[in-house]
């Protein structure tokens, strides 16, 4: 059995990948009111802000696109990149 942390676990997770790992963890915590470890989450963002200074993760953008644009109190980046070539 291999022990790694999950801060390891993400970072050596491509973009494409990372991505949809927040995109579960997002969902499950808002859509589905699962109880995961908010600190699993905050580590996957993390890493994407390591990576990505300054924006979201594709599938966060998406998500408050969808829901009409990002909240008035939120005041974190609200750019993302393009990972679909990398």
């Amino acid at each position: 059995m291999i022990n790694i942390s999950y801060g390891e676990y993400f970072s050596n997770l491509s973009d494409i990948n990372l991505n949809a790992a927040i995109k579960a963890l997002v969902e499950a915590r808002c859509d589905y009111r699962e109880t995961n470890d908010a600190r699993v989450e905050k580590l996957a963002i993390e890493e994407w802000r390591r990576r990505h200074p300054d924006t979201v993760a594709p599938c966060i953008y998406d998500r408050a696109k969808a829901k009409g644009g990002f909240p008035s109190c939120y005041a974190g980046p609200t750019g993302t990149v393009d990972i679909e070539d990398k």
